[in-house]
């Protein structure tokens, strides 16, 4: 199945390859899925971290549901993991070791490079997230975006 395929293309080629070229690389691990699916709609599975093993396991815990009601709440996913706040049901984070922030506790001075995998359109407004509300939060996080996306639905 592709899911299953990406996954392990992720767990086993990119992660690995990502600490090969930046050593000291953090990785986290969140997915998303829908306000319709209630407290699951950001789940923060690997907050950074420089162990490849804790990110591929946390890669390894994702699997999709629901589905085939597009959009999505990426924006609200991705705005959450940059700055953290309540977007309900998505509870706000608080930072557990100092200095940290947003809701995978980016190190301090690092580059947060974001990589939406999906295979769906985004939500716009998502919670009380916009498109603008997201592009202010890369803006002040100096953060990165990537998208990848696949299966023929967005």
């Amino acid at each position: 199945d592709a899911i299953d395929n990406l996954k392990n293309a992720i767990q086993t080629t990119l992660l690995g390859q990502l600490q090969a070229a930046i050593p000291n690389v953090g990785l986290a691990v969140v997915d998303f899925k829908d306000f319709t699916d209630g407290s699951s709609v950001v789940r923060v599975r690997q907050t950074v971290t420089t162990n490849v093993s804790l990110a591929q396991t946390a890669v390894g815990q994702m699997s999709a549901s629901g589905g085939l009601d597009t959009p999505e709440a990426d924006v609200a996913a991705m705005q959450y993991t940059l700055l953290g706040p309540a977007n309900p049901p998505i509870l706000a984070h608080s930072n557990s070791v100092p200095g940290t922030f947003g809701a995978v506790d980016f190190r301090a001075g690092s580059v947060p490079v974001i990589v939406n995998i999906t295979d769906a359109t985004w939500h716009d407004p998502s919670g009380n997230a916009t498109i603008a509300s997201l592009k202010n939060a890369f803006t002040s996080s100096k953060a990165k975006f990537v998208q990848v996306t696949g299966g023929g639905r967005s």
